[in-house]
């Protein structure tokens, strides 16, 4: 049984995107979330209510399917844009959390997500300076 309707989910979330942006935040990294949450994110673009940059991770169990996996990279790559953007896609391997970038239950690799360059940052970006205590 659902938790609330989606009219109840989608007022909780935009005035959650209110509060962001009221605080200065401009990006939101939401990390667990299912392809029906992103209706609500789409929707919440359309209205204007999308000011902060969101990053929605795919959240799913050890032994999800293929399809449903395809599904995920497919949805990954369909939004790609600057305000709303799925990924990195989260996946569960043994007792860890990490990331993948396509077809997440997969072993990780030495290799970006898509979109990144070797650095982590978007192509384009300007790098982060060094913080002097770290060197």
């Amino acid at each position: 049984m659902p938790w609330a309707s989606p009219d109840r989910q989608y007022g909780r979330l935009a005035k959650s995107l209110d509060d962001a942006i009221g605080f200065g935040i401009t990006t939101v990294v939401e990390p667990q979330n299912s392809l029906d949450d992103l209706e609500l994110y789409e929707r919440a673009r359309t209205e204007g209510r999308l000011r902060s940059r969101i990053v929605a991770a795919l959240f799913h169990p050890r032994g999800t399917g293929g399809a449903d996996l395809d599904a995920f990279a497919e949805t990954a790559r369909r939004y790609a844009g600057d305000r709303l953007r799925v990924g990195p896609l989260k996946w569960r391997w043994g007792a860890r959390s990490s990331t993948a970038p396509d077809r997440c239950g997969e072993p990780p690799r030495a290799q970006p997500c898509p979109g990144l360059n070797a650095g982590g940052s978007r192509p384009g970006a300007s790098p982060r300076p060094p913080r002097p205590d770290r060197g």
